[in-house]
C-alpha cells in the first residue's frame, strides 16, 4: 500500500453493506497502521507485511465476521501468537489498533454494523492479546505448553 487513503474531511457516508464498504475501512485504516509511530514499524519492520498479499485477507476476515460469508482461510491467534514470538504485543498496541480502527469506522461509517465492527474488533482485541499473554506465561488453559511450546511450534 504506498499511497495513505486519507479519512480527513470526510463524514460518514452510512452503514457498512458489503465487500466495498470493508474494503473502503481496512485500505483507509491500514494506511493509518503503517505511519503511526506505534505500530507502523511492527507491521512494517517486523512482521514485513506484504501489503498486496495481506489486505485481501483481511477483506475476507471482516465479510466473514460481519456477514458470515465463509470466505476466510487463516487463523488470526496463530498470526498473532507468531508475531509475538519476534516482537512483545503490548496491550498498548492493542488499545492503539482499536484507537484507529474505531477511529477509522467512524469518520466513514455510521449504522448498526457499523457500531458491530467496533464490538466484534474490541472483543477480538481482549481475547487475542489474552491469549498470547496466557501463552508467553504457559497458563494451563492454553494446554500446559507456555513457552517452550510456543517456541516448538514457531
Amino acid at each position: 500500500m504506498s499511497n495513505p487513503i486519507s479519512t480527513e474531511n470526510q463524514q460518514p457516508t452510512g452503514d457498512i453493506h458489503g465487500g466495498a464498504e470493508i474494503r473502503r475501512l481496512v485500505d483507509a485504516f491500514y494506511a493509518k497502521v503503517q505511519l503511526d509511530p506505534l505500530l507502523g514499524p511492527v507491521f512494517n519492520d517486523v512482521a514485513k507485511v506484504d501489503w498486496g498479499e495481506h489486505l485481501p485477507k483481511l477483506y475476507a476476515f471482516w465479510e466473514s465476521v460481519l456477514f458470515g460469508s465463509g470466505d476466510y482461510r487463516g487463523n488470526p491467534m496463530l498470526a498473532h501468537l507468531h508475531l509475538d514470538g519476534k516482537e512483545t504485543l503490548t496491550w498498548e498496541m492493542f488499545e492503539r489498533w482499536l484507537a484507529l480502527f474505531h477511529e477509522t469506522v467512524d469518520e466513514l461509517f455510521f449504522g448498526p454494523v457499523a457500531h458491530r465492527i467496533k464490538l466484534a474488533s474490541a472483543n477480538m482485541g481482549q481475547v487475542i492479546h489474552s491469549r498470547v499473554q496466557m501463552m508467553r506465561k504457559g497458563s494451563p488453559l492454553t494446554g500446559g505448553g507456555g513457552e517452550k511450546e510456543y517456541a516448538r511450534r514457531s
